[in-house]
């Protein structure tokens, strides 16, 4: 367990996730952690575990815009954020995975979220999305044969609408003997929502694309607004899990 610490000369105070081992944490509410191409216009976000994963967009007109409440809005048409690197196969090869995310939807359509794959038949990745059918929440792993899933988890109708800031926490394990447990969505504190019925097996293949913000993965890109990213490459036990989730609540103020 860790706490806050001071940065540099100025005397922040830092508030770090209470749990270690965290592969991936983009920072919302951190404006150092941000580069402008001007204003609040978003030429990259980096990464704060250590592990320097950053997202970039060299292209202004497809670069998203911060708010002074930390939320990077994504307009829907062409805004994204992509790594420079494939470094989350853990997500689709059969690794244990933990996810959180604090996410706004503006628009009532379809919307992705993180994807490291475009899809198809050959696609191999995973992806997390809102569906504006009956305003749900999709966490899907492909395996790059026939288009099939290892995960298709879709939350129940009317679990993620627009205009609400979630926290969303995916617990992942594509390779579960147990369809049901390959994955889990909590909203906020929430019970676990384990929808997923596919028992193909996961690719160890490296994913199509790089992981990306806002990515096409098949759906729109997405309308609305993403706070937080923390990605664990394991599966956290309860307490950790709900330690990290209670922290987050209280620094979105959900």
């Amino acid at each position: 367990m860790i706490g806050n610490i001071v940065a540099g000369l100025t005397g922040r105070v830092v508030s770090l996730p209470p749990v270690s081992g965290y592969k991936l944490w983009l920072d919302g509410k951190d404006s150092t952690v941000f580069s402008f191409s001007s204003g609040a216009v978003v030429s990259e976000w980096r990464d704060k575990s250590g592990n320097s994963y950053n997202f970039s967009q060299g292209t202004v007109a497809n670069q998203p815009t911060r708010g002074t409440d930390g939320l990077v809005d994504f307009d829907g048409s062409n805004d994204t954020l992509t790594a420079a690197t494939k470094f989350m196969d853990n997500l689709h090869n059969g690794g244990s995975n933990t996810l959180f995310f604090i996410v706004r939807l503006d628009a009532d359509v379809d919307s992705g979220i993180l994807g490291t794959n475009e899809s198809g038949s050959s696609g191999i990745g995973a992806n997390f999305i809102r569906l504006a059918d009956f305003d749900r929440f999709y966490a899907t792993v492909n395996h790059g044969v026939g288009g099939q899933n290892t995960v298709a988890n879709v939350t129940g109708n009317d679990t993620f609408e627009i205009d609400t800031t979630y926290l969303v926490t995916n617990r992942l394990d594509a390779n579960d003997a147990t369809a049901a447990n390959r994955s889990y969505v909590y909203f906020g504190t929430g019970a676990a929502i384990q929808n997923n019925t596919q028992t193909f097996s996961p690719s160890t293949s490296t994913s199509t694309n790089n992981p990306a913000l806002s990515p096409v993965s098949g759906f729109a890109r997405l309308n609305g607004k993403i706070g937080e990213v923390l990605w664990y490459d394991s599966d956290l036990s309860q307490a950790n899990r709900e330690s990290v989730r209670d922290w987050l609540i209280s620094k979105w103020g959900i």
